[in-house]
């Protein structure tokens, strides 16, 4: 009878550490497994986050480096439906100097893929300039064409007729020697950049 008791009582103790186990432990190292994968799923998030931070700070600063630019690029790009106002520029510079010009703006060109809205579509336009004056006329006109607002891209430029090196000197506003200077025909194609009105800022 006293040998059966510490065996009982082993027995029982291992039973009720069984159900302890069973009960209590393994739960709760379940518990603290998933708590941990939480953390861990938590902290990749925390990341991404922290990374987004980074990424909204670093175009913040690079949005800021660019910003004075935008006035510049914006005054770059003419506007469709104005076509009329920038041939009556081009007429305007030309009349003033003297220059004969012929222009072909094509802006049937590029024109917006079918399906795709055109007002919200940007585009390349080529301009074709057929030029007749004397070198010291064309000059001044082709340095006018650089200066004007919208950005005009030239892509060629043909000259023919070339004219005698003495003509580098020769004055607009010597008529006289204006009036023997021999006439150039310059041909160019140059690339505007047109968006639509709905783009105006």
């Amino acid at each position: 009878m006293f040998h059966l008791r510490p065996l009982i009582i082993t027995v029982t103790s291992a039973i009720v550490a069984a159900i302890i186990g069973v009960l209590i432990i393994i739960p709760a190292i379940r518990d603290i497994r998933n708590l941990n994968a939480r953390i861990h799923t938590q902290r990749q998030a925390l990341e991404m986050l922290y990374q987004r931070g980074q990424n909204i700070r670093t175009s913040s600063a690079e949005y800021e480096n660019v910003k004075k630019d935008i006035p510049l690029i914006t005054s770059s790009f003419l506007t469709l439906g104005n076509e009329l106002e920038f041939i009556t520029a081009l007429e305007a510079a030309a009349a003033e100097i003297g220059v004969q010009q012929t222009i072909n703006l094509d802006t049937a060109q590029n024109a917006p893929a079918e399906g795709a809205p055109p007002e919200s579509v940007s585009r390349r336009v080529l301009l074709r300039l057929d030029l007749e004056g004397t070198f010291a006329q064309l000059i001044p006109y082709l340095q006018e064409l650089e200066a004007m607002r919208p950005y005009i891209n030239i892509l060629t430029i043909y000259v023919a007729n070339a004219s005698r090196s003495s003509l580098l000197n020769t004055s607009p506003s010597d008529e006289e020697t204006l009036s023997y200077a021999p006439l150039l025909k310059i041909s160019l194609t140059a690339a505007t950049y047109w968006r639509p009105s709905s783009l105006k800022p």
